[in-house]
């Protein structure tokens, strides 16, 4: 959140970037950003994940929604994500804000 106070004071809100995705797999939707798992009997859950999903990207800046942008057969990787913002984006020289989860789930490699 402090990030976003100090993007709001010095920026026009409208060039805020919010993105985010979902994994469609064969038998559930499931949005894995920030899961966690909370148990007293097994510590270490093991998550299963299927080896063929469809994943969506998309972002709002302002109140304009971008996207959705398709991922089909596989994670949103870094180089894909990049292809979303110069590709889809379509911003040109507008300057955007953003800040991205560093978690290990959001598999950006």
């Amino acid at each position: 959140m402090k990030f976003l106070r100090s993007a709001t004071r010095s920026a026009n809100k409208r060039n805020i970037l919010f993105t985010d995705e979902a994994y469609f797999l064969r038998d559930s939707i499931k949005n894995v950003h920030n899961t966690h798992y909370w148990t007293h009997e097994n510590p270490y859950v093991l998550k299963v994940t299927a080896s063929h999903p469809s994943s969506i990207c998309c972002g709002i800046v302002g109140d304009e929604l971008i996207g959705p942008h398709y991922v089909l057969f596989g994670y949103l990787t870094g180089q894909i994500y990049t292809s979303f913002l110069e590709d889809n984006l379509l911003v040109g020289t507008v300057e955007i804000y953003s800040r991205y989860n560093t978690k290990s789930n959001n598999h950006a490699r």
